[in-house]
């Protein structure tokens, strides 16, 4: 008894495991996670940031340009891949919370 109620158990929590695996924000923050790896094992952040604090306030945004024009592709479409994932975690999460006022507002009173 002991035994099958274990595999019952086992099962019900792979269930629930993949459940959490396959929604929107895990996936989006696994995207995120491992693009940020790999973006730190690409680039330097250290230096980057220690280059960063060299540089004037007003000729922050001239070296940010100067450095995305010198940068590998890589680079780039890790940068492109993470503000991607961002924008559209962002765009899903909020556009659910849309869905749900809009059909708790519009439902009829009487109508079941």
């Amino acid at each position: 008894m002991n035994q099958l109620r274990g595999k019952i158990m086992r099962r019900a929590y792979y269930i629930y495991v993949f459940r959490q695996m396959t929604r929107p924000v895990f996936t989006h923050g696994l995207v995120l996670f491992i693009s940020f790896v790999a973006l730190s094992r690409t680039i330097s952040i250290p230096n980057i940031w220690s280059n960063m604090l060299n540089v004037r306030v007003g000729e922050l945004a001239d070296f940010f340009i100067g450095s995305l024009l010198h940068t590998r592709s890589l680079v780039l479409l890790l940068l492109g891949v993470m503000i991607f994932t961002a924008l559209s975690l962002g765009w899903r999460l909020f556009s659910v919370r849309r869905v749900s006022r809009v059909s708790l507002t519009t439902e009829t009173p009487g109508m079941a």
